[in-house]
């Protein structure tokens, strides 16, 4: 018979109420705010039990960031690891990264309160790497895609993907038209910016 840890049932419930709290903050009051002694008020913690988990603020921003951009990875994750076509995973990433705004507003919160442009665009990139170089060497190798060069075929998806939902998070967009984002950024690419004219 499976024994139950107790210990480490309680470590997971204080851990997400700390980490629900440091949302709650973010929402309420902003990153100025976030304190030890914040997180552990909102929490119903002592400062000294929050201090047992995380050594310091930047301990707990680390545990913070892991967290919010885990599920986002294994999602990922879950598209590259598919039988589908290189080009139904490219819709797919597309839809599934738009959808954090709308169900994710832990991610929003984080994205919008936390991150720096440059620590933004290296969360993206570490992110991002592996997911759109493996998309391309499928879409490559299947034929379904132009022979383009990896960098710029990650550069585009990831940086158009990364625009509209950071345009979204600090426009503040409450329902954005998910669906009319993809098909514009299946448009691009499948038809390209340059109409082709006759010579």
């Amino acid at each position: 018979m499976h024994r139950i840890d107790r210990r480490q049932i309680v470590n997971k419930l204080i851990k997400d109420t700390v980490y629900d709290s440091v949302m709650e903050i973010l929402h309420e009051s902003g990153s100025e705010k976030l304190t030890m002694e914040e997180v552990a008020a909102k929490a119903g913690v002592s400062k000294g039990t929050l201090y047992n988990y995380f050594k310091n603020k930047e301990d707990l921003m680390d545990f913070v960031e892991q967290q919010t951009i885990e599920p986002i990875i294994d999602g990922l994750r879950e598209i590259r690891g598919s039988s589908k076509s290189a080009p139904e995973k490219l819709r797919d990433t597309s839809r599934f990264v738009f959808e954090i705004y709308r169900t994710r507003k832990d991610y929003v919160r984080y994205q919008k309160e936390i991150t720096t442009y440059k620590h933004n665009a290296e969360i993206s990139r570490r992110i991002g790497e592996e997911h759109f170089s493996s998309i391309w060497a499928q879409g490559t190798l299947d034929g379904d895609f132009n022979n383009v060069d990896p960098l710029i075929f990650k550069a585009v998806t990831g940086g158009a993907l990364a625009s509209i939902m950071d345009t979204w998070i600090f426009d503040g967009a409450e329902e954005p038209d998910i669906e009319k984002a993809v098909r514009g950024l299946e448009k691009i690419y499948t038809e390209g910016f340059i109409e082709k004219k006759p010579l």
